[in-house]
């Protein structure tokens, strides 16, 4: 597949310059920057390239100048500014440009920001509207026919959702009316839309696709106790210190009778205003539970905390992963995709991610603006460690922070080039009796059963072995360490890792597993295995069920940052613990990703939620091209003395230094010593205990 180029018309909080005449929420329905973060990222993940173009005065300059970028399509979601048209200034500009365009074209954009005529068309679609009137002076205030007796609403004739809305949009008599249409002719420079007032439940129905176009579950929306208007509608109103949800109600029930129905005229509305890919449309109840549309808006936000942010936390995954199938929607609808570049339901599919993996620097720029660093990184130490990424752990990566937590741990840095310490710094061959056995503990052994991972982190321990032929274990292999843990019955718990034990099949799995089971004196199976984190799809509800067979089954997994704990990665561990498998976490102390208190109590926090149990945090090791993540042991007793006391003890691992000889706790020393028949010890912020404790001598 070719990657397509794929611009991005936006108009960011702060574009235009405030002007003396500008309504108080001008820029009401403009996009916050994470806004188009999550475009360019569920670009990235259908394998395109995002392109920035801005707002549609900079489309416009970059035309007339005869620099506007060699483009495959555009996705257009800038408002524009001021004007009955303003929303299909982009549309437009791009089509003069030749530039295909991903949702609704300039009529449809035009005709829904006018809403007393996208009323009058959905209502010729047989769907039901409110009863409404169009009064553009006071004198008509005072002496024009009414939609219905008040109370009325008064909102402007072509402005988004919110804006012009306040609570003296609700009118009760002729004055008020007068007083609400003089506002928005004088605010905002139009007509006023005067419609009868719904007091019932709202909710919103959000639309996409095409041939058929779909509807996502209906989501409904609070109402201010105090006024019946929508809390959203009054949020350009609110002070600061003004929480209307103090005062806010969700009236009604959302049966899936009223669901059903709400999805239906929804989708009536869409096709008879001619939506296309992606729309919202707005729906009110009168007193009798009645549905009346209200609006339809084909430039609804994808902000995170916007209903696209909502609908793809109802259904567990990321934003990024909802909005990249809208795009792949819009992309067959043009013609540029013979069908979506990789459905939801491929990328799910763990076989899909690990066919799929980032190998090259052209590869990681579909989801991050490559540094030259990174690109050269990546050339020079392609013959020293491989560089491998899983299309799932990418899209979490920020794309213009060579500094993101999840980003450093995973591509080369230049840095790697210039640590040459050693390869095995726990000397684990000269513990091995037998090829990838590493025995340090008399009754325990890490069994490598594999050198392969989903990924390859930059900070690995074994660098030595993952993805290099010599430290494959062939099947005979495995059956001449089998024989070796039979042999030793000195052996009561086997720690299956590599490499990642998760990177087999089901079948291969089982074949090892059954083996190890089958040996009297092995008590325990442990699993080390980062998959949860980097490719929680991995862990199925067939590799729970076939593991449940082989209890006591323990895994240890391996996350890092609190931006690994996702839906996704949460699922992946509920399944795990649902099927009796206790999960625990081990993570590394690295500079720049989670060597600070906040951070890591983050992470523990957030993982204690997951029922995940922080066990281990181990210090970075004195591995080649590592330094850059090294950190002084020092700073990390510190972190973690910090956590003490101000976090549950079961969140706070246990920090350690792995050495030739065993795991070395590391931790702050709260025992101070004895005083007679007194232990003085140090709690946690610092004041010192004398415990009366005489010794064995003393009694």
């Amino acid at each position: 597949m070719t990657p397509l180029a794929i611009g991005l018309v936006y108009d960011l909080l702060g574009s235009y310059p405030r002007q003396p005449s500008d309504p108080p929420d001008v820029d009401a329905e403009y996009e916050p920057e994470q806004t188009v973060r999550a475009l360019e990222a569920a670009i990235r993940r259908l394998g395109h390239q995002p392109v920035r173009i801005g707002n549609p005065e900079a489309l416009l300059a970059r035309i007339g100048k005869g620099e506007l970028p060699p483009l495959d399509a555009a996705l257009n979601i800038a408002e524009g500014r001021g004007g009955r048209n303003r929303e299909a200034w982009a549309p437009v500009l791009l089509e003069m440009a030749g530039v295909p365009t991903l949702g609704s074209d300039a009529l449809t954009l035009s005709l829904t920001l006018d809403k007393a005529w996208a009323l009058t068309l959905v209502s010729d679609a047989a769907v039901p509207v409110p009863k409404r009137a169009v009064i553009g002076t006071v004198d008509g205030a005072k002496s024009a026919a009414l939609p219905s007796s008040f109370p009325l609403f008064v909102k402007p004739r072509w402005e988004g959702t919110s804006k012009g809305i306040t609570a003296a949009s609700k009118v009760a008599d002729r004055d008020a009316l007068a007083r609400a249409v003089e506002r928005i002719r004088r605010v905002y420079d139009q007509p006023a839309l005067v419609e009868e007032f719904l007091p019932g439940a709202e909710y919103t129905v959000t639309v996409v696709g095409n041939d058929p176009p779909r509807a996502l579950p209906v989501v409904q929306r609070a109402i201010d106790a105090e006024t019946g208007i929508g809390v959203h509608a009054l949020e350009a109103e609110a002070r600061p210190d003004d929480d209307r949800s103090d005062r806010s109600v969700v009236p009604g029930e959302l049966t899936p009778e009223l669901e059903a129905q709400l999805a239906d005229l929804a989708l009536r509305a869409y096709t008879a205003l001619d939506c296309v890919d992606f729309a919202r449309a707005d729906f009110k109840c009168d007193r009798d539970g009645g549905v009346r549309f209200l609006e339809m808006n084909p430039l609804p936000t994808f902000a995170p905390d916007g209903t696209f942010g909502v609908l793809a936390e109802l259904e567990g995954r990321p934003l990024e992963a909802l909005l990249a199938e809208v795009i792949a929607g819009g992309l067959q609808r043009l013609g540029l995709a013979a069908s979506p570049a990789a459905t939801d339901s491929q990328r799910r599919d763990w076989h899909w991610q690990m066919r799929n993996r980032i190998r090259s620097a052209d590869d990681l720029e579909r989801f991050v603006r490559t540094t030259a660093d990174e690109r050269a990184a990546i050339d020079a130490l392609a013959d020293r460690f491989h560089f491998v990424i899983t299309p799932y752990y990418a899209a979490l990566m920020d794309p213009d922070d060579p500094d993101c937590p999840i980003r450093r741990q995973v591509v080369p840095r230049s840095a790697e080039l210039d640590d040459p310490v050693g390869w095995d710094p726990l000397d684990e061959v000269a513990h091995s009796p037998v090829k990838n056995v590493i025995r340090v503990y008399p009754d325990r052994i890490a069994f490598c059963v594999n050198n392969e991972c989903a990924l390859y982190c930059r900070f690995c321990l074994r660098k030595r072995m993952v993805g290099e032929p010599d430290w494959t274990m062939k099947k005979r292999e495995l059956a001449t360490a089998l024989d070796w843990i039979r042999a030793t019955p000195e052996i009561r718990d086997v720690l299956l890792t590599g490499g990642d034990p998760l990177v087999f099949s089901d079948d291969r799995l089982e074949w090892l597993l059954a083996k190890l089971r089958a040996i009297p004196h092995v008590e325990i199976i442990r699993l080390g295995t980062r998959l949860p984190v980097t490719l929680p799809y991995r862990v199925t509800d067939e590799l729970c069920r076939m593991l449940e067979r082989y209890h006591p089954i323990w895994v240890n997994t391996h996350f890092n940052h609190p931006k690994e704990l996702t839906p996704e990665a949460a699922a992946a561990c509920d399944r795990l613990t649902r099927a009796g498998i206790p999960v625990g976490n081990q993570s590394v102390l690295m500079a720049g990703i989670n060597d600070r208190v906040d951070v890591m109590k983050q992470l523990c926090e957030g993982l204690v939620r997951m029922r995940v149990r922080p066990y281990y945090c181990y210090q970075a090791q004195m591995l080649e091209g590592t330094a850059h993540f090294r950190v002084p042991i020092e700073r990390g007793i510190e972190i973690f003395r910090a956590l003490r006391g101000r976090t549950s003890g079961f969140a706070i691992p246990q920090y350690v230094l792995d050495t030739p000889y065993g795991k070395v706790p590391l931790a702050h020393p709260y025992l101070r010593g004895r005083d007679g028949d007194e232990v003085v010890v140090e709690s946690y912020d610092g004041r010192i205990w004398r415990e009366p404790n005489p010794t064995d001598d003393d009694a």
